[in-house]
């Protein structure tokens, strides 16, 4: 019987097979977690390997039927293999299944995937609020999560750390590009934070974490991580974790009414008889009225309506424009009419996906900062228009929809990192054949490697598929920060009322009580809806 005061522990070695040196993380998690929790504590130390054609084993080596080892997976694992002997993995626990000292593994049963050994240590028993799952220890960066397996990998971290090779700086670049504007590659670095971070986003009590159980989100925020390709989600992730954008917006009445003094303005206008409308268009006198109020031109005043028309504070009846209910309301009280307004206002007017970033370096900091400014904004957009195409490709340029670990790396013209691993093993291996070596083209399989002077310890297992530069048609073309702004400009202009100023050097000058408005309009509700599969 469980007891309530304590909880039993017991601590693992998760390890990536292949890569040298080691890639591992030592975690300690509760015994009665099942084989599926497991695999979602591999997924989040391991930053996303994932494929839902995945299998735990304790025996590498014994034939498909074979009686002498065990086998766990889901219901699609089932279905994959056709094998009645596999065990539902949500009925096996933790430390039943390695009660015994052979290690297990995890692996993904489609091409090209990862495989990890899971090696059980000592229990531990300790007070019953401890966390079910934590990260004690680990060594370097995990690969990329639509890295085709070890040797893939370990091409790529031989050719960063080599200054002399040719294609280190190409290489550099296309990867830099893959994981987005918030995440460098160190291949050495290993963040125990951000790790312990993204164990704290299980849920131990859910019967199964992962593909399908994810919680519906619906912010701005969780949309734009959901459509960046999979290796540039964990940066931003990292991001909204550590820039406080989870607190609640501080502002002061004075602040509040100062923000909204023009808006304010037109609401209590439209709240106390309407604003008449003469042809459709806003009586001049009105007009005139409002600017000698707010000390403002004409035009400024005709865009300010037209600004709380668009943002829903206002709709059109009986020949007057009017304040609806929550405008009304709000108006009475600056701060709740500011909340309305970043709420409601920001939304009408940010443009996508475009505008969502551009709130999000003010919300952050980031755009007052000289040395990034709109950069991560115009970098982050191409990668999102990337991933709308949603383009999975195979080692032959065909598609594999089905297959999680598929890429959706962006790529310059026609190559992207995975190319340029390619032409550097192709490369590699008709230098080491010789002068009288035949020409290699863009494939090549383990065994013509071999032939022609490679040394074949470095393919997989799985070496005798054939390797290849995939095939695309059409670049992606990068989003230049004049192009960006232009779509930006009636966003900017809104915002330059609540105080965003642009400086002679072209840096920007965000007041702290801005940063809170795009805090509160990034936070807004119902915005998006993100689809229930989030990769880790």
């Amino acid at each position: 019987m469980r007891s309530s005061t304590l909880r039993h522990l017991i601590r693992l070695r998760l390890t990536l097979v292949g890569p040298l040196p080691e890639i591992w993380r030592e975690v300690v998690v509760d015994r009665d977690l099942s084989l599926a929790h497991l695999r979602d504590v591999i997924q989040a130390v391991f930053e996303g390997q994932d494929c839902r054609h995945h299998l735990f084993t304790d025996d590498l080596d014994s034939p498909v039927w074979s009686r002498t080892r065990r086998r766990w997976g889901d219901r699609l694992t089932m279905i994959d293999l056709r094998d009645p002997t596999v065990i539902d993995e949500a009925s096996a626990r933790i430390g039943s299944v390695l009660r015994e000292s052979r290690p297990l593994y995890y692996g993904h049963t489609c091409e090209d995937g990862w495989l990890v050994e899971v090696e059980a240590h000592e229990d531990i028993l300790e007070a019953a609020s401890t966390p079910p799952v934590r990260v004690t220890a680990g060594e370097r960066r995990s690969p990329l999560p639509c890295c085709r397996g070890p040797f893939e990998h370990s091409v790529l971290v031989g050719v960063l750390e080599d200054p002399a090779h040719p294609e280190r700086e190409a290489l550099r670049a296309q990867v830099e590009r893959t994981i987005g504007p918030w995440s460098h590659f160190d291949p050495e670095e290993f963040d125990i934070v951000e790790v312990q971070r993204r164990l704290d986003m299980l849920d131990p009590d859910a019967p199964r974490l992962g593909v399908g159980v994810q919680p519906i989100r619906t912010g701005p925020l969780e949309w734009l991580v959901a459509r960046l390709p999979r290796p540039a989600r964990a940066g931003l992730e990292r991001q909204l974790a550590t820039s406080g954008l989870d607190l609640p917006a501080v502002i002061t009445n004075d602040e509040a009414r100062a923000a909204t003094r023009e808006f304010g303005w037109v609401v209590s206008r439209a709240a106390d008889g309407g604003i008449p409308l003469i042809d459709g268009i806003v009586d001049p006198e009105v007009v005139r009225i409002g600017s000698a109020a707010l000390g403002c031109d004409e035009e400024q005043m005709l865009r300010l309506i037209a600004l709380a028309k668009r943002g829903h504070l206002l709709y059109a009846r009986g020949g007057r424009l009017r304040a609806n209910k929550r405008s009304a309301a709000a108006v009475m009280q600056p701060s709740e009419l500011w909340s309305l307004l970043a709420r409601e206002l920001g939304r009408t007017v940010a443009p996508g996906m475009s505008g969502d970033l551009f709130l999000l370096a003010i919300a952050d900091g980031s755009l007052a900062d000289p040395e990034i400014g709109i950069r991560r904004c115009a970098e982050a957009v191409a990668l999102l228009r990337q991933g709308q195409r949603r383009e999975s490709w195979g080692y032959h340029g065909s598609r594999s929809d089905d297959c999680e670990q598929t890429c959706d790396c962006p790529n310059d013209g026609a190559e992207n990192w995975h190319d340029v691993i390619a032409r550097v093993i192709r490369d590699a291996a008709t230098d080491g054949a010789g002068e009288e070596a035949v020409p290699l083209a863009a494939q090549f399989a383990g065994h013509e490697a071999r032939d022609l002077g490679f040394d074949p310890d470095w393919f997989e297992r799985s070496a005798a598929r054939p390797y290849a530069l995939a095939i695309r048609s059409g670049g992606e073309p990068q989003v230049a920060e004049s192009e960006m702004l232009a779509e930006l400009d009636d966003l900017i202009r809104l915002l330059s009322m609540f105080g965003l100023e642009r400086g002679d050097a072209g840096t920007w000058i965000v007041p702290p009580t801005l940063q809170e408005f795009a805090r509160e309009s990034l936070r807004r509700p119902g915005a998006h809806r993100v689809p229930a599969h989030i990769d880790f």
